[in-house]
């Protein structure tokens, strides 16, 4: 063979070489490109299997009040507990849920071994999830178990001690040291009233709250925070008017809709203000709006309203029954709402973007079936205010002296519609 020959040879073989090593360099490659279309599609199969999961929770949530169907209850448990025990991919926020059905069948059935159970899914994940959302939560809920059920105060403090020292940024962070400066780790009281010290009665309706987190916004702000606080300050300054307050909720933790207006009527309330803000799908829309309890209403408040009765967590809590009886109840006080509706939303003109996507900088009033008005027997609304999702008003909701500004036009509000509805509570 010639040495041009063998230099031919040469090149071919190592030109053979390299298209093997390509060959397979690129094989796994192109599985790998499959692959996160296939493990997306499973994706989306197993979020909507934790999604039929939780909203089965909340329906007994909000349905089954005294838990008196333990064996509902148990399976929901039992079936979240699986789904976060295969390492799906919502595991954390199934563990936690499974701890609540489980703490809370521990408290109606004064049960031990429930009890522990309810431990071992929020030491899931304390163990498994320390970086989730969820951890700083199922320490508090820990702490809380150990001391209220089993007296194990030195471990209740290590954990709240834990929340302080990993998640010092964390919502549970305040909670965590109030336990510890308080001594008696778990305050069994339920704070969410204030003194009933003048003629007027008005009922402050913070939307969402606890498990609930209600509209996710611009850089991470929660619809559930932005509006307790607006319910703290907007409370403060009707009582130094001499309104008597209360709240439907005073911490962050989950009270079913029924409830709310329950807690109105019990209290013969003579206003009812839920308070919330509003979410689009793209995060491009702004404005304010305030809402009164019709079920007529057009199709985006018919929209916003399944959002709102969703991420409050109905759950399909309520029957086509009670749903109707709870809107001829309101109906002998629709005008009352209407009116209260135009109060605030004059009130609160001044505050309203004036860009494009706010359509003109008004505040607007509509109409629209909210679970949460319905059985109110006092005249009642529902604001939305700004979009949370947008960077523009959550930077301004985000702002201290914006929500200062909301509470004193919503304050100012309620005062001019009293005078024009007299107090009704006896």
């Amino acid at each position: 063979m010639s040495a041009r020959a063998r230099w031919v040879t040469l090149l071919l073989m190592a030109l053979n070489s390299v298209s093997l090593s390509l060959l397979a360099i690129l094989a796994p490659i192109s599985v790998t490109t499959i692959r996160p279309q296939s493990v997306f599609a499973q994706a989306k199969v197993v979020d909507s299997a934790f999604e039929a999961l939780k909203a089965r929770y909340f329906k007994l949530k909000n349905t089954d009040l005294e838990c008196r169907l333990t064996q509902d209850w148990l399976e929901a448990g039992e079936s979240l507990h699986s789904y976060a025990a295969a390492g799906s991919t919502h595991a954390p926020a199934a563990f936690f849920l499974a701890g609540l059905i489980f703490e809370r069948l521990a408290e109606v059935q004064q049960s031990d071994d429930l009890a522990r159970r309810a431990l071992d899914n929020f030491t899931a994940i304390i163990n498994k999830h320390p970086q989730d959302e969820y951890a700083d939560d199922a320490l508090v809920r820990r702490a809380d178990l150990l001391a209220r059920r089993f007296a194990e105060v030195d471990k209740a403090r290590a954990d709240y001690l834990a929340v302080i020292h990993n998640y010092p940024r964390s919502d549970q962070f305040g909670v965590a040291q109030a336990r510890l400066r308080a001594g008696n780790p778990v305050n069994k009281e339920r704070q969410f009233v204030s003194e009933d010290s003048g003629a007027l009665r008005v009922m402050i309706d913070p939307g969402h709250g606890g498990e609930d987190q209600g509209a996710r916004g611009y850089a991470g702000l929660l619809e559930k925070d932005v509006v307790l606080d607006l319910s703290l300050r907007l409370e403060k300054v009707l009582q130094a008017r001499g309104v008597a307050v209360r709240r439907t909720r005073s911490g962050d933790e989950f009270v079913p809709l029924a409830l709310r207006t329950q807690a109105a009527n019990e209290w013969n309330a003579d206003v009812f203000i839920s308070l919330h803000t509003n979410a689009s799908l793209k995060g491009e829309s702004s404005g304010l709006h305030v809402y009164y309890l019709d079920t007529a209403g057009d199709e985006a408040a018919r929209l916003l309203a399944e959002r709102e009765n969703d991420v409050d967590s109905m759950g399909g809590g309520q029957s086509d029954v009670q749903f109707m009886l709870g809107d001829l109840m309101q109906g002998a006080k629709a005008a009352q709402s209407l009116k209260l509706a135009q109060v605030v939303a004059a009130s609160l003109n001044a505050l309203a973007p004036n860009n494009k996507r706010a359509r003109a900088g008004r505040v607007g009033v509509k109409k629209a079936p909210f679970y949460v008005l319905v059985g109110a027997h006092m005249p009642c609304v529902l604001v939305e205010l700004l979009f949370i999702d947008s960077p523009e008003d959550a930077k301004r909701l985000a702002d201290t002296e914006f929500r200062d500004e909301a509470a004193r036009r919503l304050a100012d509000a309620v005062i001019s519609f009293s005078k024009l509805a007299p107090a009704q509570h006896s």
